[in-house]
């Protein structure tokens, strides 16, 4: 990533950075660093570090540190949002102002350095390092970024030690796999999860060991070959190379190193060791070993993790090896340690039924399926995919930031579909600590399922990184991680005679979701409206106008201009001329408010169209019953016609009467006179 500025210096508030002059010992996976100056306190030195967008920070530890400060730790001081070019292209960009450790890095990679002698090891560097860990630690942060080229003497002749800065890069992102303990050196690098208090011992022995010899060790072989050794001889002897260190020393780093995370050395294992007492654990490491090789590919396998890999990175043919075994029967021959039970046999589900669809999705699972079973310690492996459970979000980021289709589906898939949940209940099996990360990963899982509009792939992403910012196409050239922001961005990047759907973005919906708290009820009302503006405008002002006034937002003219010309073909729709008329007057008097929630009191154009309907309806049926009475005024009329008939019998039957009666009369009278 390269980054420059126009001018020589870039302010940013009371920050001033200077591009001529960059600290690349000092880069890290998340950025580039730079000089920089403090402007409240001159006296402090400090570094700027320009993020990389769409690569998360970690937000939570960047909050805890500014808060209070860690002993023996190089401390972030400050964050903020300044524009730079970033590859010859304009945009804005997150700075990390940090403490300068006031030295260079101790060993940088692929350097030589003069071997540490055991007394400085001993009487200055591991209380430094024990402090800073007890600081950490005891507030719920693991550092996941030691190594030798990110711890610092403060100067030469001084006698402290500092751990380099932890939040401007993922949690074991840019580590060297021999940094990392074993079980999530296989993952990926963005996806190694936040871990714990023994992947900080774990590094912390391996960058001892490596200020010892005077140079980074593992760096003479590949991953692949690093992982091999580690697997066969063991962390210690892997990275030592056979080397022995013999004593005290050799005691403090084969804890340190130990594979099996049970048995590794704690904080209090390593102040016990500095007080004299050795810790002694009963070791209670399990054997990975096979019965009998597997032969796989060419190539034989005795250990039961080197199979698990070798099997995720051919998933098709692997599934094939698979389907064409009795499984049940063989795993049970080559892993005699355990009990292969009916329920992991249910759990497995290897059938002997080839997948023939495109996608490969089933032979996928299959794989997937007996990775988590063979290396229940480490990541899960799926079409391509390896990642520990808690680093589902950043491992999620970086195929959004690479736009990588395939991969991003591949998460989709695995914690929408309810796999997830089956490979769980396989690892728990054999390890209990997925537990935690598994509960964490629910809700979001949940709403994915549950949340059409704002519950996608991108809600896993927001949910579980709270330091990323939206990734959204609008917000292109901008750093947008609040809602305040978003808002106030939306209102920049949409033209005013955009339509009210276009707002939907699906990274803009899922930040909302994942950033504000019980919106779910209205976004489902944003879902089922379609393409209804009578139905999509309402909700659609109520979240927007809801989130202007939580986050004190001020105007937002191009979004309430949105909102009023969405109504408009809903007005032309309205059958009475005068309420037409009436309406749209009301609406020109609304232009200028930029308040969206004076808006929504204002507005209620659904009552208006019901009533319009209503009226519209009731005239629709007089003037029915007007044309027909009408219809029966003017009408020929046939004699022969039932009613007619009944009326011409009843007019005989009373002229009848009235001749009986007249005759009568006039008989009578005849009588008389």
């Amino acid at each position: 990533m390269a980054v420059t500025a126009t001018d020589r210096t870039e302010a940013l508030d009371f920050i001033e950075i200077d591009f001529t002059r960059p600290y690349p010992n000092l880069d890290t996976f998340g950025g580039r660093a730079f000089a920089a100056r403090d402007l409240r306190r001159p006296r402090q030195m400090v570094y700027a570090v320009i993020q990389r967008p769409g690569v998360p920070t970690r937000g939570d530890v960047f909050r805890k540190l500014v808060a209070l400060p860690a002993v023996n730790l190089v401390n972030p001081t400050f964050q903020g949002v300044t524009r730079v070019k970033i590859d010859g292209r304009q945009r804005e960009a997150l700075v990390t102002v940090i403490e300068f450790p006031g030295d260079k890095p101790m060993l940088v990679p692929g350097g030589k350095a003069a071997s540490v002698p055991f007394p400085t090891i001993r009487q200055v560097i591991l209380p430094a390092c024990i402090r800073a860990l007890q600081a950490l630690h005891g507030r719920g942060i693991y550092h996941r970024n030691i190594r030798p080229n990110t711890v610092f003497m403060s100067g030469s002749g001084s006698q402290d030690f500092f751990l380099g800065e932890c939040v401007t890069a993922l949690p074991g992102a840019g580590q060297p796999s021999c940094f990392e303990p074993l079980e999530r050196s296989n993952a990926n690098t963005e996806a190694r999860g936040e871990g714990d208090s023994g992947c900080d011992i774990f590094a912390l022995g391996a960058t001892l060991l490596s200020l010892f010899f005077g140079e980074t060790v593992g760096q003479d072989l590949t991953e692949e070959q690093m992982f091999e050794a580690r697997v066969n001889q063991g962390s210690f002897w892997a990275l030592s190379r056979g080397r022995d260190i013999p004593g005290a020393l050799g005691i403090l780093l084969r804890g340190m190193l130990n594979d099996d995370p049970e048995d590794r050395w704690t904080v209090r294992d390593l102040s016990n060791w500095l007080d004299g007492a050795v810790p002694t654990r009963r070791s209670g490491m399990r054997s990975w070993a096979l019965a009998r090789p597997v032969k796989f590919q060419g190539k034989m396998f005795t250990d039961r993790r080197m199979l698990a890999r070798a099997f995720a990175e051919d998933e098709r043919r692997s599934a094939e090896y698979i389907r064409k075994l009795d499984f049940g029967n063989w795993i049970q021959q080559i892993v005699t340690s355990e009990l292969f039970t009916e329920k992991l046999e249910r759990l497995l589900d290897v059938s002997p039924d080839m997948d023939l669809s495109a996608s490969g999705s089933s032979d996928a699972k299959l794989v997937a399926r007996v990775c988590a079973f063979l290396d229940p310690r480490g990541p899960i492996r799926y079409r391509g995919q390896s990642f520990m459970l808690d680093g589902v979000g950043t491992g999620l980021a970086r195929q959004m930031a690479d736009g990588n289709e395939p991969g991003i589906a591949a998460y989709d898939d695995i914690l929408r579909g309810g796999f997830l949940e089956t490979l769980v209940e396989i690892i728990m099996e054999k390890d209990k600590g997925i537990k935690p990360f598994y509960a964490h990963l629910l809700p979001t899982m949940q709403t994915m399922k549950t949340l059409d509009v704002g519950g996608g792939v991108e809600y896993a992403l927001y949910s579980q990184c709270d330091g990323i910012e939206c990734l959204s196409p609008k917000f292109d050239g901008k750093h947008v991680n609040t809602l305040r922001a978003a808002l106030v961005a939306l209102d920049e990047s949409v033209a005013a005679d955009s339509s009210a759907k276009a707002l939907l973005d699906r990274h803009v919906m899922a930040f909302i979701v994942a950033r504000g708290q019980g919106l779910e009820s209205v976004l489902r009302r944003i879902g089922s409206a379609g393409d209804d503006n009578l139905k999509l405008i309402p909700p659609l002002m109520d979240l927007l106008g809801y989130l202007q006034s939580q986050g004190n937002v001020g105007d937002l003219p191009n979004l309430a201009s949105i909102i009023l010309n969405a109504f408009r073909p809903v007005v032309k729709d309205l059958k009475s001329k005068t309420r037409r008329n009436q309406v749209e007057k009301f609406l020109k008097s609304l232009e200028g408010i930029g308040s969206l929630s004076k808006l929504m009191a204002k507005i209620d154009l659904a009552e208006v169209t019901r009533r319009d309907e209503r009226e519209y309806y009731q005239a629709q049926a007089q003037c029915a019953k007007l044309a027909h009475d009408r219809r029966q005024l003017i009408r020929k009329v046939s004699p022969r016609e039932g009613p007619v008939l009944r009326t011409g019998y009843s007019a005989a039957q009373t002229m009848g009467y009235l001749l009986v009666s007249g005759v009568t009369t006039f008989a009578a009278f005849q009588f008389l006179g």
